[in-house]
């Protein structure tokens, strides 16, 4: 194995490469990452070399899944935290 084909990355979506990454090649490898925790879904994206981020709050990105996940976390909470909203046509 020579050093350009340790550093190219391999098909599969779901192995973290040596950069910490994830690489998604099809549309279908890409909705694998999508993160879904209650009513709230954090949809995968990806880059022009196929590495797959999160968009979070704020206008920032990640490819930190850990990240993404904790602030999808976040974000389902606030939604179902109780709050009771009256109906508008009484």
């Amino acid at each position: 194995m020579n050093a350009l084909t340790k550093t190219l990355p391999s098909k599969r979506s779901d192995a973290v490469k040596a950069d910490g990454n994830y690489y998604a090649y099809t549309e279908q490898q890409l909705r694998q990452h999508d993160i879904r925790i209650g009513y709230f879904e954090m949809a995968a994206q990806r880059d022009q070399n196929n590495r797959v981020f999160w968009f979070l709050t704020g206008c920032e990105t990640t490819t930190c899944k850990r990240t993404a996940r904790k602030e999808a976390m976040q974000a389902s909470k606030l939604m179902t935290s109780g709050a009771y909203h009256e109906s508008l046509n009484r």
